[in-house]
């Protein structure tokens, strides 16, 4: 079971008259001030207890082993405020895994807002109060007008009724979540190869089932479970690597293609493919959940990034870009290649950290289109997805318009990332610019605004179209739920102070 972050809404009080009590006060590990001077606490008739000593490593196996024993259930383990809650999938598992785990609740179901006569929705501070919490309020799985988020779509998938893993060689296991209600009352077929197979599963509450497919020559399979008549869940699992072509050498680069400024241009058809002021991105508009509640933000010290040109070396097979990164206690030298290939341009990004420690939120390259450009189609995740919410969610063809592409949170910020995107094409109707991913899927953010204009937005109406922007980031750091809650988990973070490469090719 991979290690997770959970919050823990715990009250760890002990009245005087308890067994557990007891076990403490035997070796000398409670706090007896407030028991000595008889204070008394605020439930009923008031009750007399105390508090055991959380610093002494025994006292602390004492406590949860007496905390195993028992039924337990977190008031608290997610906070549904702007994108997110990352993580939902870690904590099930962990629930799954001890009987002891009952769930809990996510904060909460809708969110909280003043709906204006002009459509538009208002919170905290837009009434002239002198007090408020913001948009704190604005923290649930559906909108004020009750469409699901995606944290709702996360919930659903979180609570799906079977669970599915790979054993390999095409063996699978099944996993009834339902206390009583046996596996056989769902409909499930199973999606290979653009195959459906029906699948009999007999799994009883609680139980595993273990059955096989033929999945030869197959990349992934879906398991659709359906009930009277619509699907309750999917549950996608990749089987392979996807395969993405090796970029064939060319002699000269297309025509069209220059760079200027330091930044690539590709020109086709009267339309140009731009790379955008802020070509390199380390940093993202700050997610509510970003921000915990000490108001503690790892994106801050990127906000305030500064690209230098440092030199451009060109010649007729490549097109050498050196630029430095600086932020507030980091700086960082990134190269970019450009080098022709029979598929268009491969762009080679190298990012190093010169100084600084800590955390990188972010690496992309972003683009950017006229308007115009708002057909967009491509192959990964057809939902918004991170590195730590990205379960709701199903590796596929899709296409979309350029004003779908982010979720509409009240409070814009960072949002509508597609993982697993092994190519991307935006088009006008007549041109389209393609990017294709090399060495590993890219995430593929599509915004009709820079990252940085989100910075200044508090309201949907906020957000105007200035033209097409793609990043294509080889990783951001995943979500959390730090808003009320854990900071992103360890696994879904990425140090300042590695050398990392970004591959793709533009045509």
């Amino acid at each position: 079971m991979p290690a997770t972050s959970v919050m823990v809404s715990v009250w760890p009080k002990f009245y005087v008259t308890t067994d557990h009590y007891k076990e403490f006060d035997r070796n000398g590990w409670m706090y007896k001030g407030a028991v000595r001077d008889s204070i008394r606490d605020w439930v009923g008739p008031g009750y007399l207890g105390s508090f055991y000593d959380a610093y002494n490593p025994d006292a602390r196996k004492l406590f949860w082993s007496q905390m195993n024993d028992r039924p337990y259930f977190l008031c608290e383990y997610a906070h549904a405020m702007g994108v997110g809650p990352g993580g939902l999938e870690d904590y099930w598992r962990l629930i799954y895994a001890h009987d002891c785990l009952l769930g809990g609740c996510i904060w909460e179901m809708a969110d909280h807002a003043v709906l204006e006569p002009d459509g538009g929705y208002t919170y905290g501070g837009d009434h002239g109060e002198w007090e408020h919490d913001g948009n704190f309020c604005v923290d649930g799985l559906f909108y004020p007008d009750r469409s699901p988020s995606t944290g709702a779509r996360l919930m659903a998938q979180a609570y799906r009724p079977l669970r599915f893993e790979s054993l390999g060689e095409g063996r699978f296991r099944v996993f009834n979540t339902r206390s009583f209600t046996p596996a056989s009352a769902w409909r499930v077929t199973a999606l290979v190869r653009g195959s459906e197979t029906p699948l009999r599963l007999s799994a009883g509450g609680l139980a595993q089932e273990t059955f096989c497919l033929n999945t030869r020559g197959a990349s992934e399979v879906t398991f659709r479970v359906e009930r009277a008549g619509y699907e309750t869940i999917f549950e996608q699992i990749a089987l392979s690597a996807p395969e993405l072509p090796a970029p064939e050498p060319a002699d000269s680069f297309p025509t069209g293609f220059r760079v200027e400024a330091g930044r690539p241009v590709l020109t086709r058809g009267g339309a140009e493919l731009r790379g955008a002021e802020e070509f390199t991105l380390l940093y993202r508009a700050p997610m509510d959940n970003d921000t915990d509640l000490d108001r503690s933000n790892p994106i801050a010290p990127f906000l305030r990034q500064k690209e230098e040109l440092v030199s451009v070396e060109q010649g007729p097979r490549q097109i050498r870009v050196m630029q430095k990164i600086t932020c507030p206690g980091f700086a960082f030298s990134c190269v970019d290649v450009y080098t022709p290939c029979q598929a268009g341009v491969l762009v080679t990004s190298t990012l190093q950290c010169l100084e600084g420690e800590g955390l990188l939120p972010r690496f992309a390259k972003v683009f950017r289109l006229e308007p115009g450009f708002a057909k967009v189609r491509w192959y990964g995740r057809d939902r918004e997805s991170y590195r730590d919410m990205y379960e709701h969610s199903r590796i596929c063809e899709n296409e979309a318009r350029l004003e779908d592409m982010m979720e509409p949170n009240l409070r814009p910020q960072e949002s509508g990332s597609r993982m697993d995107t092994c190519w991307a094409e935006l088009s006008d109707g007549r041109t389209a610019f393609r990017f294709e991913a090399i060495d590993a899927p890219f995430e593929l953010g599509v915004k009709p605004c820079t990252d940085r204009a989100l910075l200044h937005m508090r309201h949907r109406a906020d957000l105007v179209t200035e033209g097409a922007y793609a990043a294509i980031s080889l990783f951001q750091m995943g979500v959390g739920s730090a808003s009320c809650g854990p900071h992103t988990d360890a696994r879904h973070t990425f140090p300042a102070n590695r050398t990392y490469t970004l591959r793709f090719v533009i045509r």
